[in-house]
């Protein structure tokens, strides 16, 4: 089954790295479609009904859009292997890492290096995340203490690893 797979991504979406991972700890073979980091991507638009979030999961006829749901379909796809998501651990540390480290480590970046990234891609970002200011003065001021959230978090994350 898993020669059907396709994931349609771009190298640097931490999204779709979690992906990559997961099908290579899974030990799946897959295709690899890079597509533009921002739309117009016109034959993906096709296939998922425009859709603009990356990554997405084929597998024959069926094309799956969610990071969360791609996961529990790589668990179903390949049952024999180590549960990734579908564990009581797995699910909740995806959760949490979605929803507690992207913004503060987007906000990080920006405040870094918000004035080298690309005016297509914030313009686009600032579209699509309307909450966040996507500029390099609006996050500069907040670096002390977006690097201080992703710190705590990633000592939590070590202290429940290591135990």
């Amino acid at each position: 089954m898993s020669e059907n797979l396709i994931l349609y991504h771009y190298p640097t979406s931490p999204f779709a790295e979690k992906i990559r991972m997961a099908m290579g700890l899974k030990k799946l073979n897959w295709r690899s479609v890079i597509v533009n980091r921002m739309p117009p991507r016109p034959y993906l638009d096709i296939l998922t009904g425009g859709y603009r979030r990356i990554p997405v999961l084929q597998v024959g006829a069926d094309v799956y859009c969610d990071t969360h749901l791609i996961l529990r379909t790589l668990d179903r796809l390949q049952p024999d292997s180590p549960a990734l998501f579908s564990n009581s651990v797995t699910q909740p540390l995806c959760w949490w890492w979605d929803k507690a480290i992207f913004v503060p480590a987007l906000k990080l970046r920006l405040g870094l290096i918000g004035d080298q990234l690309p005016k297509e891609w914030l313009a686009d970002r600032q579209t699509f995340i309307p909450q966040i200011k996507f500029s390099k003065e609006d996050n500069e001021q907040d670096i002390p203490l977006n690097a201080q959230r992703i710190n705590s978090h990633l000592v939590w994350l070590t202290n429940m690893i290591d135990d």
